[in-house]
């Protein structure tokens, strides 16, 4: 199916619903980089430009922060990760009802075809966040600086 799809430049699907992170009145919570070997270093340097060429994050001087850790792929690629735990365990939890099974396929029934895409990267960022004051962003650090996020990273939604 590659006639279909184009895959020659680098795209970034797009929601119009923004997302939001409450975290209430707790202070911020600001986390130390983890270190990384050279050639993790170098392969973060990679991925954040190509982050900030697409518009995914921006410097940031914000008290809030969280580290990033590569982790190695089979193919020995790096993916970009967020250890976003301390963050979480301040952030006002959301009561949201979920279909049940039942409720789910009873809204598929009478049809007749199904489809399933599977995005080109796992780390997709499709939600854009809402943009409030700059210290109730979701950042990360790495060694030299932080960054705001102005995208969800969808897999850990």
């Amino acid at each position: 199916y590659n006639k279909i799809f184009d895959t020659s430049t680098p795209t970034i699907a797009k929601t119009t619903i923004p997302h939001t992170i409450r975290t209430a009145d707790n202070p911020p919570v600001n986390s130390r980089p983890y270190r990384g070997s050279e050639q993790q270093q170098h392969a973060l340097r990679n991925i954040l430009k190509n982050m900030s060429a697409s518009h995914q994050i921006r410097p940031s001087t914000s008290p809030w922060s969280s580290p990033v850790l590569l982790v190695k792929k089979k193919d020995g690629d790096y993916r970009f990760v967020v250890d976003y735990r301390k963050l979480n365990n301040v952030t006002v939890k959301d009561s949201f009802p979920i279909p049940t099974i039942e409720s789910a396929l009873k809204q598929l029934s009478g049809h007749s075809y199904f489809t399933k895409l599977d995005l080109k990267s796992p780390a997709t960022f499709v939600v854009k966040l809402e943009d409030p004051e700059e210290d109730d962003n979701p950042n990360f650090t790495k060694q030299v600086t932080t960054c705001d996020m102005k995208r969800v990273i969808t897999r850990d939604i």
